[in-house]
């Protein structure tokens, strides 16, 4: 999924970052209550997510 979006004339991006990091969290949220999502993680997603950004800036695309 990508969350992608643009920003209010005048507005910038100052805080876009914080609002999409919120986004994601809270769509997090809910696959950790859905079993059929939470079932596709060995970790919560967040942690999922966050271990494949470290790896990737790593120089380990797969996250392997």
């Amino acid at each position: 999924m990508i969350l992608e979006g643009i920003s209010a004339p005048g507005q910038g991006f100052v805080d876009y970052e914080a609002g999409m990091n919120a986004a994601g969290e809270a769509l997090f949220d809910v696959c950790v209550s859905d079993p059929a999502c939470r079932s596709h993680f060995d970790a919560d997603p967040w942690t999922t997510a966050t271990d494949l950004v470290a790896a990737i800036d790593a120089g380990d695309a797969w996250g392997d």
